[in-house]
């Protein structure tokens, strides 16, 4: 954006993952309209990680700059009665914006070139309990199987949202 934009300072709002799907909202009996809309909204929710800049997220959100004490209906934020950010909110600043960036762009162009070399193995990941597996739809046709010698989970480590930070920066900074 900063290319197309070279006289304006261009800053990420947010990284978010969304769902598109009709939402279905359940009630005992047929709510009024305010509530209603609140109840789709809450269906609709973005889920990711927002810029903690408040100019970002008042642009985001417009309903956030007048509402403390309250969750947003749009975004994963919350703000407290004091105006602060709460700490339920999924927020990096601008700088850790541009580090996570950094390390996506770093790993895509290792996993690129990985491929290129012909390295295409099957290392699906093991995260709390899940595994990559859980969710490919080409399970049925790639056969892996940990009983199997020679086939093994990549067992990832849970690390709190600071500590990958730490790990990017690390990365960031080779």
């Amino acid at each position: 954006m900063q290319q197309r934009y070279p006289d304006y300072e261009t800053v990420p709002a947010g990284i978010f993952y969304y769902h598109v799907n009709d939402p279905m909202v359940e009630a005992d009996e047929i709510p009024g309209e305010e509530e209603l809309q609140k109840k789709i909204f809450k269906e609709l929710k973005l889920n990711g990680i927002v810029n903690e800049d408040r100019e970002v997220i008042n642009v985001l959100d417009t309903s956030m700059e007048t509402e403390a004490g309250t969750n947003s209906n749009v975004i994963p934020v919350g703000v407290n009665k004091d105006g602060s950010l709460r700490k339920s909110s999924k927020t990096l600043s601008t700088k850790d914006f541009a580090v996570l960036s950094s390390y996506v762009n770093e790993t895509i162009l290792h996993l690129g070139q990985r491929m290129m070399r012909g390295d295409i193995g099957i290392a699906p990941y093991e995260l709390a309990g899940h595994t990559g597996c859980d969710y490919c739809e080409f399970r049925g046709i790639c056969h892996f199987d940990p009983k199997i010698p020679g086939f093994a989970f990549r067992r990832q480590k849970e690390l709190s949202e600071e500590e990958l930070l730490c790990r990017m920066r690390g990365a960031d900074e080779t």
